[in-house]
């Protein structure tokens, strides 16, 4: 969350090391063609937070099927809480999409409001660090939690790349947008562990056996 912050102040500033970071992030997603834009297109789409947040209600939903209700709760609140803050702090630091800022650029895909920052990559940043702690808890076999992460990295790499390739953020607007969903993930994830604990506790002193987590 720190980190966020310092890239806020940095926007804020105007320092230039970010623009030059902003400009290798550009470059790096290459140029654009017919074929990379219609994928792009369609993998934004799933990955919005709309898409994230659809989805989290279906994995709680299997949670919770699976009687793994804190874990639910966890993944429910940490997408919702970031895309609270998501919107919160695009109000504050007011930063205009690429294509407002430079008239060079063309948007590929739709994209309203403020650029800084990411929604795309903080709600699947939430929802791909806390599947991976789930697995982590209940999958013990080194295989599975290799081919989980490996999966969860490529896919908000890919996310974090059609956002920048169809112009509607810049690098350091999905890099932060990251670093939050990780941040509130994690928070999110304490917070339930806690009240977990401590309703277990309760419920021990009532002489009766706390729910799976």
């Amino acid at each position: 969350m720190t980190a966020m912050l310092a890239i806020a102040v940095a926007i804020t500033t105007n320092q230039p090391y970010l623009h030059q970071f902003d400009t290798w992030g550009l470059h790096l997603a290459g140029q654009t063609t017919t074929t990379r834009t219609n994928w792009a297109r369609t993998i934004t789409n799933w990955g919005s937070p709309v898409g994230m947040v659809i989805t989290a209600i279906v994995l709680a939903l299997w949670m919770l099927w699976r009687r793994r209700p804190t874990w639910a709760a966890t993944l429910a609140s940490a997408v919702l809480a970031t895309a609270i803050l998501n919107r919160l702090v695009k109000a504050v630091v007011v930063r205009p999409r690429p294509f407002v800022a430079d008239p060079q650029l063309h948007a590929l895909a739709h994209a309203s409001g403020w650029s800084f920052p990411s929604g795309h990559a903080s709600a699947s940043a939430a929802l791909v660090i806390i599947m991976l702690m789930y697995i982590w808890r209940w999958h013990r076999r080194p295989a599975t939690r290799t081919l989980a992460a490996i999966i969860g990295v490529l896919y908000l790499a890919t996310i974090v790349w059609t956002r920048v390739y169809l112009h509607v953020h810049f690098a350091s607007d999905v890099l932060a947008g990251v670093l939050e969903g990780v941040a509130v993930a994690i928070i999110a994830r304490e917070i339930m562990r806690g009240l977990q604990q401590r309703y277990r506790r309760h419920l021990m002193h009532g002489g009766v056996g706390g729910p799976a987590g």
